[in-house]
């Protein structure tokens, strides 16, 4: 069970979950667009068992952490609360995850204060998002802000969206924010911030970010699209180019592509043709110790 704390941060409270007590170098979680801190859950239970301690936040706006003023949004206002929560955490150096715009965000953190992180990893973000991606995510944001009957119909209604699959490792991360109110139910994450951040996210290219990128990096990709028939981020032809996806003598960041989950994501076909070419990273192969990141074996 993961112990809350709210951290007092400059812009305002922040929610964090704090798994194990192991002595291993720490792990940060970034939630997506819309998500929250449970969303983390099973990769926490995994690295609390190989000794890693493992907090994940709830972004300003999502889940238990309050929503700041309208114009108070984008990667860079959740990237410095990211490092105002290491710091109030005490982690002078940990490993940063980020999943969808998590991501995007945890590149802004490596582009503010890159010493701090010791290895990212960046899950399904890395680019642009194609425009056959947008419609499951614009669908999980309608349900915020309206109000449900009962959980049991709030949940149905996520699930029949078709995004929440395994509804065993998704439905707690629903389920945690939910709020009693007048009439029914309905989440505590505010609508307002995450359209606020959706407007950001299609205004900012996070290509920016690829040349600060030089602590190893492991880029993750799901097996298959948010629902069938949609597409995922891509990362524009230029993602080819980069130095990052370059041969391994020219990369500034060692990035380990191509790597297999079992959840739905979102990666396009010209992405996945890159990720193929580009180089394993060393630093994320198995190491002996439990304070080492070890990659699943296939």
């Amino acid at each position: 069970m993961a112990d809350s704390l709210d951290l007092q941060l400059p812009s305002g409270t922040m929610r964090a979950l704090r798994h194990g007590a192991g002595t291993g170098v720490p792990v940060l979680c970034v939630p997506g667009l819309s998500a929250n801190a449970r969303s983390f859950d099973s990769v926490a239970r995994t690295l609390v068992a190989r000794g890693r301690p493992v907090v994940a936040l709830d972004l300003r706006g999502r889940g238990f952490s309050p929503p700041t003023a309208p114009g108070t949004y984008g990667w860079r206002r959740h990237a410095e609360d990211v490092l105002a929560a290491a710091r109030l955490l005490g982690f002078e150096s940990f490993d940063l995850v980020g999943h969808s715009m998590g991501a995007f965000v945890s590149m802004e953190v490596a582009a503010i204060d890159a010493g701090r992180i010791r290895r990212l990893v960046l899950i399904d973000g890395v680019g642009v998002p194609e425009a056959a991606a947008i419609p499951p995510i614009r669908a999980a944001v309608e349900r915020l802000g309206a109000v449900f009957p009962s959980a049991e119909v709030y949940c149905e209604t996520i699930r029949k969206i078709g995004a929440a699959v395994p509804w065993e490792v998704w439905g707690p991360a629903y389920l945690y924010d939910l709020e009693e109110v007048p009439g029914g139910v309905r989440s505590r994450t505010s609508k307002e911030a995450v359209l606020e951040d959706a407007v950001y996210g299609s205004t900012h290219d996070a290509g920016h970010f690829w040349k600060w990128l030089r602590m190893p990096v492991l880029l993750v990709r799901a097996a298959r699209p948010l629902l069938p028939g949609t597409a995922s981020w891509r990362t524009r032809t230029r993602c080819e180019r980069s130095p990052i996806f370059a041969r391994k003598s020219r990369t500034r960041a060692k990035v380990a592509c191509d790597r297999e989950c079992r959840g739905r994501g979102t990666m396009s076909a010209r992405r996945r043709r890159s990720a193929r070419r580009a180089p394993r990273a060393g630093p994320f192969r198995p190491q002996s110790g439990a304070g080492s990141w070890s990659r699943r074996r296939r």
